[in-house]
């Protein structure tokens, strides 16, 4: 019988590195490696978690420090009554976690979602962080459009079964999603055979709750931020065909646009190697 406690204690000899933070909001599984001065913070995009990251990891150059979490809701940083999906807690128990880990400003390297997270980590505490490197996260109305057509177009996950059905039928869901979104060169057959192996632990995805929490209010409040971005675009993204990266301009004035057209939804599973390196020479 799968139990929380046994998927933590799984989860935590799943890969080198591998631990928990303790946050007001909950317990974020995260791993940690490497003792450089340069530090990373990877935000896997679930149902991407953090054995997705394995490449990326082999990847770190010696003079970096690489850390991957898990937000609350993705693979076994699993929820609790504490936590209620608002962007708001999301960017707080993120936050909580960084600081926890180090004393040094971090890069932040995170896409779709999460980048709206990076967003309001850099307005509450802009001194953490070095800079951002966000790639497929549109500008509001345009991610409304995404879940809208792709993520929910049967408007089942925002009802109030949304989150039972979507449990059920999670493992075909994700699939589907690896399939769908991936550029040329993506692995979807090992990407949905990583999340699944980690499901059949006890991970989880909680989609249906993020939908509902992102449709909690018209606008989420972002501000402009100071901290220096670079703003990733994958042309071979199908679920973004109708995004662009300027629509997130005006949260970021004056960040740089670079444009991998070879590259999917994933540009952190793709193409990891290349991604470290652009990490490197921002």
């Amino acid at each position: 019988m799968i139990t929380r406690e046994t998927s933590m204690d799984w989860a935590r000899q799943s890969r080198p590195g591998i631990d928990y933070v303790k946050t007001h909001w909950g317990d974020l599984r995260i791993r940690q490696e490497g003792k450089g001065q340069k530090v990373i913070v990877f935000i896997p995009d679930a149902p991407a978690i953090i054995e997705h990251h394995d490449d990326v990891f082999a990847a770190r150059p010696e003079e970096f420090t690489f850390l991957s979490i898990e937000p609350i809701g993705t693979g076994f940083s699993l929820p609790d009554e504490r936590f209620d999906f608002s962007f708001e807690q999301f960017s707080d128990s993120l936050l909580a976690v960084i600081n926890a880990r180090t004393s040094s400003p971090v890069t932040v390297a995170a896409g779709c979602c999460n980048g709206y997270f990076s967003l309001m980590m850099a307005a509450k505490a802009p001194e953490k962080f070095e800079q951002f490197l966000i790639w497929q996260t549109a500008g509001w109305e345009q991610n409304r459009h995404f879940l809208d057509t792709w993520i929910d177009p049967k408007q089942q996950l925002r009802g109030p079964e949304g989150a039972a059905g979507y449990s059920a039928a999670k493992y075909e869901a994700t699939k589907w999603w690896f399939e769908i979104s991936g550029g040329p060169q993506a692995n979807d057959r090992e990407m949905t055979k990583t999340a699944h192996h980690a499901y059949d632990h006890g991970g989880c995805h909680c989609l249906a709750e993020l939908v509902q929490s992102s449709l909690a209010v018209p606008t989420p409040e972002f501000k402009k931020i100071s901290v220096p971005t670079t703003i990733l675009w994958c042309g071979a993204d199908p679920t973004h065909a109708k995004s662009t990266p300027e629509s997130l301009l005006p949260y970021l004035p004056d960040s740089p646009i670079i444009r991998w057209e070879d590259a999917g939804h994933m540009p952190d599973l793709e193409f990891p190697e290349r991604l470290v390196e652009l990490i490197g020479s921002l």
